[in-house]
């Protein structure tokens, strides 16, 4: 029944999460090893496998992990996408030098749009993802930098939270008040005008803008919009 195909899905989910989270602390413990894994001895791999097991067992049987398990609540589908994020950052940083590599920060950008739907813990990965890309791009690490990236990842979580995703509502309820109610057009005409309007001048703009930061913000921005529709499951 439904409730049985949900319950295997938070097993799957938290599962997932577990996984991700061995995967980030095992690059992680590498990275403090070694840097680079065609020189990992055979201690060093059992010391990274060993922190990843000790890592993600410690996690899996928290009090907190493990009693969501029992909840009809949505901490488990969010546990696995923070998890996610966590590692697709790490893996961005493996291919940082070349431009194929930001597919991963528009992948990021995807599931942080769609975990709006499920629960705004995701956003909190912000801070850890701009810190990662300011060690990674900027090889002279100062205090005012590190500083200056904890205030950017602020300032990212404000705008998603306070004006992106209530603004983002708010626009589209106006545009379908101004279709329905004033200009006599069917229910969602509005709604589908704002939605057309946006993603044009979103993919317009990615390809106007072909600077390789320009274009990587616009097309996050397009991806988070598309993950952020399924938020509209919830206004309904």
């Amino acid at each position: 029944d439904s409730s049985t195909s949900r319950g295997l899905g938070d097993v799957y989910k938290r599962q997932g999460c577990i996984l991700f989270l061995f995967w980030s602390i095992t690059r992680l413990v590498r990275a403090l090893l070694v840097g680079d894994e065609r020189k990992l001895s055979v201690m060093d791999v059992i010391i990274i496998l060993g922190a990843g097991f000790v890592g993600a067992l410690a996690y899996t049987f928290s009090d907190t992990f493990w009693f969501s398990a029992v909840e009809g609540e949505v901490y488990a589908f969010s546990s696995f996408l923070t998890a996610l994020v966590f590692w697709m950052i790490l893996r961005w940083q493996d291919e940082s030098d070349s431009v194929s590599g930001d597919r991963w920060i528009i992948l990021i950008a995807y599931i942080i749009g769609l975990s709006i739907g499920v629960h705004l813990l995701n956003l909190l990965c912000i801070p850890a993802i701009v810190l990662v890309f300011y060690y990674q791009k900027y090889r002279t690490i100062s205090l005012k930098g590190a500083i200056a990236a904890i205030a950017l990842s602020g300032l990212l979580i404000v705008l998603i939270l306070f004006v992106y995703i209530p603004g983002m509502a708010d626009i589209g309820g106006w545009f379908e008040l101004l279709f329905v109610n004033a200009l006599g057009f069917p229910f969602q005409t509005g709604l589908i005008v704002f939605l057309a309007i946006t993603f044009f001048l979103l993919i317009a703009g990615i390809y106007r803008f072909k600077k390789r930061l320009i274009n990587t913000a616009l097309w996050c921005t397009l991806m988070l919009t598309v993950g952020y529709t399924t938020y509209a499951v919830i206004l309904i």
